[in-house]
C-alpha cells in the first residue's frame, strides 16, 4: 500500500466527535481480518467512505484541533459559487454548513476536509485489505461492497483468501504493503458450538491470534483494534457492566475472548509501543439499509437474529428459544443488541483513537445500546417489522448461557465520542430489508435438528 493519505473531502456518515476523525498524520491505512465472519460485511463497508468532491463550492479553512493540537483544515461554505446557483441541493447543504460550521470541538453532522498536507482529491476513507479464509463467507460479500462502492472506490479494497492459522498466508500478506494498523474480527463465536468442540475454537481464536501478532511485530505494525465480546463478563452481579468488572467467562468461546485481552495486555505491558483497544459487545444485528449486504451464514445459524430472518423466509419451520424460566421479565435471556452499522462506526471510531492517543496502551471499551433487550422481545420486533409470525418452541437453558448481560457505554461515548444511533425497530427494518431482497423465495430449506444438543444449532 504505497499512499495512505485519507484526502478530502469526505463525508462523516454520522455524529462524531470531528477531532477523531482528521488528528493524525493522515497516514490511515488499515487491514481487517476475518475468519469466517465476513459473512455480514456491512461491518466493515464504511471504511472505504462515503466520498463526494463539494471541493468547488467549499473553502478551506485553518483549524487547531482541542484533543492534539494539531494544525488541520476543515471545509466551510464559499460565498462566490457558481455551483450554489447550478446546484438546487447546494443551497441547503450550505445553509446547513452555515449553522454547523466543521470545527474541531464540534459533535455535528457535517462536510470536513482532512489532509493536514494541504492537497485535496476526490476520494477519501481507507485503504483497506481483508484476509479470509471462506469457513463461513462467499467471494460475492466482496463484490457486493464493490457494487455499491463503485469502481472508483473499488480500487481502495482488496481480498485475499488465507488462514490466520498459516503463517505464511500472513507472511505472504504483509510482505506485500506496508500497513499501519489491523482490525481483528477473525474468530469463531458460537457458545453452544464451543461447548461441544472446545479445541476447535482453542485452534482457531488462540492460534490465529498468537501468529497474527507476531506478524504484526515482524513487519512494525503495532496498532490493533481487537473485537472482543461482552461474554468476558460471564454472569455479571449487576448491570450494566462496566469495563473495570471482574472477568469471569462461562463458556470456551468466552474464555478465548478472555485469554486473547490478557494476551493483549501481556505484549502492551512487555512492548509499550503496542497500542491495542479491545471492543466488548453482543449480537451485532441488522444489515445494510441498501439490502444489498447483510448476513447470511452457512447451515444453521448460531445467533438468533439470522435464525429468525431463515424462519421468516421459510427455510426453516421455527425458532428454537433456549431457556424459558430465567428470572427476567419474559423468562427468556436477555442480551444487548447493536446494529452492525452502529457496530461499524464504533470500530472506526477505536482505529481512530489509536492513531491520535500515544499513550493509549491496552484499552477496554464497551460497545452497545446500553439496554437489554429478551429473546422474546426481539422475536416480537421483528415480527412487527417483516409482518411475519415467527413460530417458536420452548426448549431448555443452553449451557454456558447467562440470564441477562448488558453494558454501559458511557466510556465509548466520551473517549471515543461513539454512540449508538439505533435501537431495536431499526435493527430489525434492516434485517428483514436484507432478508426479504436477498433470501426470499431463492432459499432452500434446511433441515433442523431437535432442540435438546448443544451444538452449533443453538441461536439464542
Amino acid at each position: 500500500m504505497k499512499s495512505a493519505v485519507c484526502h478530502g473531502p469526505f463525508r462523516i456518515p454520522c455524529q462524531l466527535n470531528i477531532s477523531h476523525w482528521f488528528c493524525g498524520n493522515g497516514r490511515v491505512y488499515a487491514i481487517w481480518l476475518f475468519c469466517g465472519s465476513m459473512h455480514n460485511p456491512a461491518a466493515w463497508f464504511p471504511l472505504l467512505g462515503d466520498c463526494a468532491c463539494v471541493a468547488p463550492w467549499l473553502a478551506i479553512q485553518p483549524c487547531k484541533c482541542p484533543l492534539c493540537r494539531r494544525e488541520n483544515t476543515v471545509l466551510v461554505p464559499a460565498e462566490a459559487s457558481t455551483r450554489q446557483r447550478d446546484d438546487p441541493g447546494a443551497a441547503e447543504v450550505l445553509k446547513k454548513l452555515r449553522e454547523e460550521p466543521g470545527d474541531c470541538p464540534g459533535h455535528r453532522r457535517c462536510w470536513v476536509h482532512w489532509d493536514p498536507h494541504g492537497r485535496s482529491a476526490p476520494q477519501g476513507g481507507f485503504k483497506v485489505s481483508i484476509i479470509d479464509n471462506l469457513d463461513n463467507s462467499v467471494p460475492e460479500a466482496v463484490d457486493r461492497v464493490r457494487e455499491l462502492v463503485g469502481d472508483e472506490l473499488s480500487k481502495n479494497l482488496q481480498f485475499h483468501l488465507g488462514d490466520l492459522r498459516n503463517r505464511q498466508d500472513l507472511e505472504d500478506l504483509f510482505s506485500q504493503r506496508k500497513f499501519d494498523a489491523v482490525i481483528h474480527f477473525a474468530g469463531l463465536k458460537a457458545v453452544g458450538e464451543s461447548v461441544a468442540n472446545p479445541r476447535r475454537y482453542f485452534d482457531n481464536n488462540l492460534i490465529g491470534t498468537i501468529n497474527l501478532y507476531e506478524v504484526m511485530a515482524k513487519y512494525d505494525c503495532k496498532k490493533m483494534v481487537f473485537s472482543s465480546s461482552a461474554t468476558v463478563y460471564g454472569q455479571p452481579e449487576k448491570v450494566p457492566c462496566i469495563e473495570d468488572f471482574e472477568l469471569r467467562a462461562m463458556n470456551p468461546y468466552g474464555r478465548t475472548k478472555l485469554f486473547l485481552e490478557e494476551i493483549a495486555r501481556d505484549i502492551q505491558k512487555a512492548e509499550p509501543e503496542w497500542r491495542i483497544i479491545l471492543l466488548r459487545y453482543f449480537n451485532p444485528v441488522g444489515a445494510h439499509e441498501s439490502g444489498k449486504i447483510g448476513e447470511d451464514p452457512k447451515g444453521i445459524p448460531n445467533n438468533l437474529m439470522p435464525y429468525i430472518q431463515q424462519v421468516a423466509v421459510g427455510r426453516l419451520p421455527e425458532l428454537n428459544v433456549y431457556g424459558h424460566d430465567y428470572p427476567t421479565r419474559d423468562g427468556s435471556a436477555i442480551r444487548d443488541y447493536i446494529h452492525v452499522m452502529d457496530l461499524a462506526d464504533g470500530h472506526i471510531a477505536a482505529l481512530r483513537k489509536l492513531f491520535v492517543t500515544e499513550d493509549i496502551g491496552c484499552t477496554a471499551y464497551n460497545l452497545g445500546t446500553g439496554c437489554g433487550t429478551s429473546v422474546l422481545e426481539m422475536v416480537a420486533a421483528f415480527e412487527k417489522a417483516s409482518g411475519k409470525k415467527i413460530p417458536i418452541k420452548l426448549c431448555p437453558r443452553r449451557p454456558g448461557d447467562a440470564t441477562a448481560v448488558f453494558a454501559s457505554t458511557e466510556k465509548a461515548e466520551k473517549e471515543l465520542g461513539w454512540k449508538a444511533k439505533y435501537g431495536v425497530e431499526e435493527m430489525c427494518r434492516d434485517q428483514w430489508n436484507w432478508a426479504s431482497k436477498t433470501l426470499g423465495a431463492t432459499s432452500p430449506s434446511l433441515k433442523i435438528p431437535t432442540c435438546r444438543s448443544p451444538s452449533r444449532t443453538n441461536p439464542v
